[in-house]
């Protein structure tokens, strides 16, 4: 849980508090409530007070001072610039320690000193002898480092824009990355990036007519897009030089600091994570983990967690597939089973004996689409000049997503999912939503929240499966959801040509199928299912040779015809 930082005492005096002083006050804080009192039959005034008997791993303080009504009393002292600790008023380091009779003393770094904040215990002897002579479990002295800083970045202050007077703006997190974090983000990217190496001269031994069974039982490769396999080995090298540099150092006490801006991460500083002297940024939420002596591990009850990497190889429990209906309150429906995993699977991975048979396993194909409501206008204005600037884009939100198992047709996932902000949009033209839809007691059908739907994005990620669609990139990015390049199968990217435009899903289905899709509206299921279809195609031209020629032909037809196959005409 969080601790909700109090100001309360503060406020009315011209000396501003330091950190410390705050983060005691709130540790310790009492509260005044009535309460009925049957030996005086009459209410009387009662003291109320949270007494910590041990300490967390990770401390979050939510920080309660960010908005208009704030900006007079609580925000000001968050700018407050000490004549030490770097002009920063937010410490880096940090120490808790929790005396014996409920007292609480808080120690802040400033520069190369600690400063003490301690009072004395205002519990009664009673209560402060009991906990005296009970022990408690956990640790009672704890150093605390600075890992994380959630900010509001109010968009009318930052904006040089006059005449914008709304309070809006968004969420920007800036963030701790140990060296180790990185070295095991380096090495997946080069794991990953090695297999398309290795697959791609897979292919090229098999067209050539070498059949080389080592590397055939080894690999199991896809077509996913006609990129050069020297791309892929430039990137080999260059995270092989970026793991040698990090390798050589071999410190992994020491960590960069990043900021995730949306959908931009970028590098950044300790110190401007702790700054708050600009009137546009306001503190949120600030963690702090606690370290030991060495600085790079946790210490509580004198063991050692660190990450490891056994803490990412956890899955998302396969449960999360029967989550209920918001608005109608069944289950969904649950897909036909499945085979059983095979003694050679079960005997390479072990791992998948804990996974439902039900489900596609790694390797095997899903075909996978989305569709999107908008719930952010676009903002702009006119220069003199007449041309046109954005001031804030528009933004989308999940409303729909859809898998199905392409082994056998079987819909696994069809979800709608339950706004989190008022749509101003719901795009039904091209996502196929209506108001009903997404209407938490008028849904007709299986709704979900978004983190329900994340999750089990995220479960069909873990097992391994391979992703069919059309465009995934921008679908994957707006859901904020990583997957492996060797897990996606992107048909807008497997019939593209370079220096030419990407192709729409209905172009592609009524040339190489035959059919006119979304005729009236998207839909996310049919959607999926031309994906695969031209999936399929795409391998039946590569066996026979002639993928070449029929990518060449739906260019040269498409630009004779204006790209406009299947659209009706306006009359």
């Amino acid at each position: 849980r969080s601790v909700d930082l109090g100001y309360e005492p503060f406020i009315e005096k011209d000396k501003k508090p330091l950190f410390g002083e705050v983060l005691r006050h709130s540790l310790c804080k009492e509260s005044r409530l009535r309460a009925w009192c049957k030996g005086t039959r009459t209410y009387e005034t009662v003291v109320q007070r949270k007494i910590a008997t041990s300490l967390p791993q990770i401390l979050s303080l939510c920080c309660s001072c960010a908005g208009e009504r704030f900006e007079k009393d609580r925000l000001p002292i968050w700018r407050t610039k000490p004549s030490k600790n770097g002009g920063l008023w937010l410490p880096e380091m940090i120490e808790i320690q929790l005396e014996h009779d409920g007292n609480v003393v808080v120690r802040e770094l400033q520069g190369e000193e600690w400063i003490a904040f301690q009072g004395e215990s205002s519990l009664p002897p009673a209560v402060s002898e009991k906990l005296i002579n009970e022990s408690s479990e956990g640790p009672r002295k704890v150093k605390y480092r600075l890992t994380s800083v959630l900010s509001y970045i109010r968009d009318d202050k930052a904006s040089s824009n006059s005449e914008k007077q709304s309070c809006e703006g968004h969420h920007v997190l800036q963030v701790r990355v140990p060296h180790r974090y990185k070295k095991r983000a380096l090495h997946r990217q080069y794991e990953e990036t090695n297999k398309i190496v290795l697959a791609k001269e897979a292919s090229e031994k098999e067209s050539s007519g070498v059949n080389d069974d080592n590397d055939c039982d080894s690999i199991k490769w896809t077509l996913t897009a006609n990129t050069n396999k020297k791309v892929f080995e430039k990137r080999c090298e260059h995270l092989k030089s970026q793991l040698n540099s990090l390798l050589s150092t071999n410190n992994d006490s020491e960590s960069d600091w990043v900021i995730v801006n949306g959908f931009v991460v970028a590098k950044t500083k300790a110190e401007d994570a702790r700054d708050f002297s600009s009137p546009f940024k306001e503190p949120c939420l600030v963690t702090y983990s606690a370290v030991d002596k060495s600085d790079d591990t946790v210490e509580a009850d004198n063991r050692i967690v660190n990450p490891s990497e056994e803490v990412f190889k956890e899955i998302v429990p396969v449960g999360i597939l029967d989550t209920r209906s918001i608005s109608t309150g069944q289950a969904p429906q649950v897909p036909k089973v499945r085979e059983i995993i095979s003694e050679k699977d079960l005997a390479r991975r072990p791992w998948l004996a804990t996974k439902s048979p039900c489900l596609p396993n790694a390797g095997e194909l899903i075909a996978f689409d989305a569709e999107f409501v908008q719930v952010q206008d676009e903002e702009s204005v006119l220069t003199d000049s007449g041309s046109k600037v954005t001031v804030r884009e528009a933004r989308n939100a999940l409303a729909r997503i859809s898998l199905i198992d392409c082994s056998n047709d079987n819909v696994l996932v069809d979800d709608y999912i339950l706004p989190r902000e008022p749509v101003v949009d719901y795009l039904t033209r091209f996502s196929g939503i209506v108001a009903k839809d997404l209407h938490p007691k008028q849904s007709p059908h299986h709704l979900v929240t978004m983190r329900s739907a994340y999750l089990k994005l995220r479960l069909m990620v873990e097992r391994g499966c391979i992703f069919v669609g059309h465009g995934l990139g921008q679908d994957f990015l707006m859901v904020n959801l990583f997957v492996p390049p060797s897990q996606i199968i992107d048909t807008v990217e497997i019939f593209h040509k370079d220096r030419m435009r990407y192709i729409s899903l209905r172009f592609l289905a009524n040339y190489l199928l035959g059919t006119d899709m979304q005729q009236d509206t998207h839909d996310s299921i049919e959607d999926a299912t031309t994906a695969f279809q031209i999936y399929r195609k795409a391998l039946e031209f590569k066996a026979n040779g002639t993928f070449d020629k029929v990518l060449n032909d739906i260019y040269e037809f498409g630009q004779k015809t204006d790209w406009k196959l299947g659209v009706e005409e306006s009359s």
